[in-house]
């Protein structure tokens, strides 16, 4: 039962993820942000992560219910690195933004490669998580 409720938390965990970080993508892809369409990518990984984990909590029912309480967190913590990298990737778009519009183009296109660089790493991290979840799986646990 408790797996049970796991899996419809974390679905509507999902949803309510999605829209805010839709919201977020659109806001900063209005100001200009060019990270926004890194992240994009971070949103279709969120999906990919939701699909395994809906796989694993359906696999849960039948064997390995234990181990689908450490994947249910596992996830969590994706869910909350949506939301911790914006921070960093708005701090330098918003400077490279600026430095753009004082005619400062070498400044702004440093700014722009380090935001670019943290939407890169945010996404390998991602899919690092989503392996990690699998692995999390077939993991022995004590729970």
């Amino acid at each position: 039962m408790v797996n049970f409720l796991l899996g419809i938390g974390i679905l509507l965990l999902f949803l309510l993820a999605d829209l805010l970080f839709c919201v977020v993508l659109n806001w900063l892809d209005k100001a200009g942000i060019a990270g926004a369409s890194w992240l994009a990518f971070g949103r279709i990984e969120l999906f990919i992560a939701t699909c395994v984990t809906m796989c694993l909590w359906v696999i849960s029912f039948f064997r390995w219910h234990k181990q689908f309480r450490r994947v249910a967190l596992i996830y969590t913590y994706i869910v909350i690195s949506l939301f911790g990298v914006i921070i960093p990737i708005i701090i330098p778009g918003f400077l490279s933004i600026w430095f753009y519009k004082k005619g400062l183009w070498p400044i702004a296109a440093i700014f722009r490669l380090i935001e670019v660089g943290t939407c890169i790493s945010f996404l390998i991290c991602l899919t690092a998580m989503i392996f990690m979840e699998i692995r999390a799986l077939f993991a022995k646990t004590d729970l």
